[in-house]
């Protein structure tokens, strides 16, 4: 990467834990805010309420169950502007959102999938757990299956979603679907791996500094300020 984009800097911000659709209003409002050079790229870091995204390459025939035992388990489902197929969002899962203007990074959206890959990887690596990426299909691996997903989407060069690494979130609701649209795909998280729940505290620091590295950028922490509280607010009809 060239030094110009290595002493760009960015805002990073920890949301805690979300439902799903007010952090999707967020990465709209401020995917505009970016397109129009009112903000600098912001990294978005967010555990989920529970819930099932459709995405853009997706179908309601990989939820392998009914509403009702949805409901039954406290899970929503969402379609969703992003690539990529079916997937489960739940609390100890860290989904990490970048709000990036890809002209700074050769307008190269494959190259953008990489670095979320590698932020994932690094984070994991941080707690304990090696990984790596198979040839062809996005995400991260391990020897126990799959840990990582990612999925994006990009209007005008700027893009919102991201990567959703398991950590420690509860792998029974993965079996309610066909995870990444991947028949007999085997998901897995950073705690089966270990044995024990890593240090969420932790995994969430190395995230940010794996954000860092794989992007390039200097993030300092913004703490949820007007403009993020009024996009979070629900919008009335």
């Amino acid at each position: 990467m060239g030094s110009a984009i290595s002493r760009r800097g960015g805002l990073w911000v920890d949301l805690g834990r979300q439902d799903y659709l007010s952090t999707f209003r967020l990465q709209e409002e401020l995917r505009r805010l970016r397109q129009a050079g009112d903000i600098r790229d912001t990294f978005l870091l967010v555990e989920h309420l529970p819930c099932v995204t459709v995405g853009r390459a997706g179908t309601f025939a990989h939820i392998l169950v009914g509403h009702d035992v949805l409901a039954r388990e406290g899970i929503a489902v969402h379609t969703t502007d992003r690539g990529g197929d079916v997937t489960y969002h739940g609390p100890g899962q860290l989904v990490c959102y970048p709000i990036v203007a890809l002209t700074d990074y050769g307008r190269d959206l494959h190259a953008h999938a990489r670095r979320l890959e590698a932020l994932m990887m690094e984070t994991a690596r941080s707690c304990g757990v090696v990984s790596w990426r198979r040839r062809g299909v996005p995400g991260v691996w391990t020897v126990d299956g799959k840990v990582g997903s990612i999925g994006v989407a990009v209007r005008r060069w700027v893009t919102t979603h991201g990567a959703a690494l398991n950590v420690s979130v509860d792998l029974k609701p993965f079996s309610f679907i066909v995870p990444c649209g991947l028949p007999g795909l085997r998901v897995t998280s950073l705690a089966e791996i270990l044995g024990q729940p890593p240090d969420l505290a932790l995994a969430r620091r190395a995230m940010r500094e794996a954000c860092e590295h794989a992007f390039c950028i200097s993030l300092s922490e913004d703490r949820r300020g007007e403009l993020l509280d009024a996009a979070l607010e629900p919008v009335s009809c």
